[in-house]
């Protein structure tokens, strides 16, 4: 694998995201690029929401600068218009499993269970191997208290991902609620 750290990668990254405005100052991609580099690396929020929003007044039709102005407005409570950046992301590219997810995941965010639900549902019918989709159904149902169901959709996140760990912790999250205490553990 090529992996690196991500003091690496964020520099990497930058470097390519400045190389590319100074070439296109108007690219909406890039500004796209350089707001998720402000959330997630930086968390400097307020630069990543002027970068979303200018990225997206250049390139409205571009699906994951939308996605990505969700997440952050999801991360800050603010869930209506997360929802309609989601919405959006998914009108411009339905068959994206990611931009499903994302939809899904904003509805859950804003405790908005069916609806969660009924977009990660859809979403795993078009794309079943997606993994995904299958912990965050199992975040759906487990909040919604049906932990049998629940602990399937971790199980097989866990099946579909070989082994990544991120289900097992939803596993003992929902062991937990369920009162399964030592199995939790």
């Amino acid at each position: 694998m090529n992996e690196m750290l991500p003091h690496e990668a964020a520099s990497k990254a930058k470097a390519a995201v400045r190389r590319a405005l100074e070439i296109d100052p108007e690219l909406g991609e890039a500004h796209t690029s350089l707001g998720f580099l402000h959330m997630f690396y930086d968390w400097d929020w307020r630069s990543a929401r002027r970068e979303f929003e200018h990225a997206l007044e250049l390139h409205p039709g571009y699906p994951t600068g939308h996605q990505w102005y969700s997440e952050l407005l999801t991360a800050s409570g603010e869930f209506e218009r997360a929802i309609a950046e989601a919405h959006r992301a998914h009108e411009l590219d339905p068959l994206a499993a990611i931009l499903g997810t994302t939809l899904g995941d904003a509805y859950f965010y804003a405790r908005r269970y069916d609806e969660a639900e009924h977009w990660l549902r859809r979403t795993h019918e078009l794309e079943p191997g997606f993994v995904h989709v299958m912990n965050d159904l199992g975040r759906v149902m487990s909040e919604s208290g049906r932990y049998d169901e629940a602990l399937m959709a971790f199980d097989a996140a866990h099946a579909m991902s070989g082994g990544n760990p991120i289900a097992s912790v939803g596993r003992a999250y929902t062991l937990a609620r369920a009162g399964r205490h030592d199995e939790a553990r």
